[in-house]
C-alpha cells in the first residue's frame, strides 16, 4: 500500500512539473517578445539620427529581422498557451483523482494500523496466557516442545481417536492405549506431541 502511495505521489508530482515547464516556457516567450519589441523601438529611435543611406539600411534590417523573431516567438507562444488550455483542466483533474486516492489510501493505511495494533495486543495477551500455562507444564515436557517448537508446526496436536491429527498416520494400539491412560505422548512417525483428549459424547 506504502509502494502504491509512493507510485500515484511520483506520477503527480511529474505532473505538476510538467505544468510548471508548460507555464515557464509561456512566461520566457513573453519576456522574449517584450525584450524583441523594446529592441526595435530603439532602433526606430535611432533610425531619426541616421547620417547616410548605408545606416538606414542597417537598422532596417535589424527592425525587419526582429519582427521575424517577434513572430517566431508570437507562434510558438499560442502554440503553448493551445497547450496549456488543453493540458491544464488535465492536471487540475489528475489533481483531483491523486488527492481522492491519497485520502483513499490514508485512510487503508490508517485501518491496516489499527488493525495491526490490535494484532499485537492479542498476540501481547496471548503470550501472558501462554507463560502462565507455561509455569503449570512438567519441565521435561516443556523442554520437549521448545526444541520440537523449533522443527514442527504444530509442535503439539490433540488426538481423540487412533491416528496423528498432525501426520494423518495410524497410531499403534498400544501406544495409543498409553496415550489414554497417560494424556500425553509422542507421534511415532512425525514426533509431534501428542494429548489426548476423550472425544465427545453425543446425547440423545
Amino acid at each position: 500500500l506504502t509502494l502504491k502511495l509512493e507510485n500515484l505521489k511520483r506520477d503527480h508530482e511529474l505532473s505538476k512539473e510538467e505544468e510548471a515547464q508548460l507555464i515557464q516556457q509561456i512566461q520566457e516567450r513573453k519576456t522574449l517578445i517584450k525584450v524583441e519589441k523594446s529592441r526595435i523601438e530603439g532602433s526606430e529611435d535611432r533610425m531619426f539620427q541616421i547620417n547616410n543611406q548605408k545606416e538606414y539600411i542597417a537598422i532596417k534590417k535589424e527592425i525587419e529581422a526582429g519582427n521575424k523573431v517577434i513572430k517566431q516567438l508570437e507562434d510558438e507562444l499560442l502554440n503553448l498557451e493551445a497547450d496549456k488550455e488543453e493540458k491544464i483542466p488535465e492536471y487540475a483533474e489528475e489533481e483531483k483523482k491523486y488527492l481522492e486516492k491519497k485520502k483513499s489510501f490514508e485512510k487503508q493505511q490508517r485501518e491496516i494500523i489499527k488493525e495491526e495494533d490490535r494484532l499485537n495486543s492479542e498476540i501481547e495477551k496471548i503470550q501472558v496466557i501462554k507463560e502462565e500455562l507455561f509455569d503449570k507444564i512438567e519441565p521435561e515436557l516443556l523442554k520437549t516442545y521448545q526444541v520440537k517448537n523449533t522443527r514442527l508446526s504444530p509442535a503439539v496436536v490433540a488426538v481423540t481417536e487412533s491416528y496423528c491429527t498432525g501426520c494423518s498416520i495410524t497410531i499403534p494400539a498400544q501406544m495409543f492405549n498409553s496415550l489414554i491412560r497417560e494424556t500425553t505422548g509422542e507421534c511415532p512417525h512425525c514426533h509431534r506431541i501428542l494429548i489426548f483428549e476423550k472425544p465427545e459424547v453425543l446425547e440423545d
